[in-house]
């Protein structure tokens, strides 16, 4: 699994704040799950978990946290299987302080807005659209220029096909 340049960066705030003890500083309303029983034991916890991830990445929720303690009788599977459930639910957030594992979600960052700037001199709306429209004109055309490069092996296969339409239908006629 491949995280994002955001993810890493996220990761190692986090670790900074386990290395200053201040990870548990941030108050979070978390579901608890204990764990203390083998894997047959603990099934029906494990689908409550799997749903409440599922819930949880599904709101983006950022307040509200899940946390996993692990009992001193806890097998091995049952941690395999946790983390299977993490992987299984794309839980790129998840850390292991003791015996617990802490899910939660951070704020993404707000998405910055762009502000197409118009160069405009002193004067009227008249005096500058001949710039104005020649700019959208050379967007545009980039823009449908971009689309024919990346999409050449649809128009050559179309081409194909009418040729061959041609050659069918020459040949059809010259046979009557």
């Amino acid at each position: 699994m491949l995280l994002k340049m955001s993810d890493v960066l996220i990761l190692m705030f986090l670790v900074t704040l386990l290395r200053q003890g201040l990870f548990m500083a941030y108050k979070r309303n978390y579901k608890v799950f204990n764990f203390n029983n083998s894997l047959d034991l603990e099934r029906k916890k494990l689908n409550k978990l799997q749903f409440d991830l599922k819930e949880l990445n599904r709101t983006n929720d950022t307040i509200n946290g899940i946390q996993v303690c692990f009992g001193a009788k806890m097998k091995y599977e049952v941690y395999i299987e946790i983390l299977d459930i993490f992987f299984a639910e794309k839980e790129t957030l998840f850390m292991q302080y003791k015996n617990n594992f802490f899910v939660l979600r951070i704020p993404k960052p707000k998405n910055q807005i762009s502000v197409k700037i118009v160069p405009i001199t002193c004067g009227y709306f008249e005096a500058n659209k001949d710039y104005i429209l020649e700019q959208e004109r050379k967007k545009r055309f980039e823009y449908y220029l971009s689309l024919y490069k990346q999409n050449w092996i649809v128009f050559l296969g179309y081409l194909g096909i009418v040729f061959l339409n041609i050659f069918a239908l020459v040949k059809f006629n010259k046979n009557r």
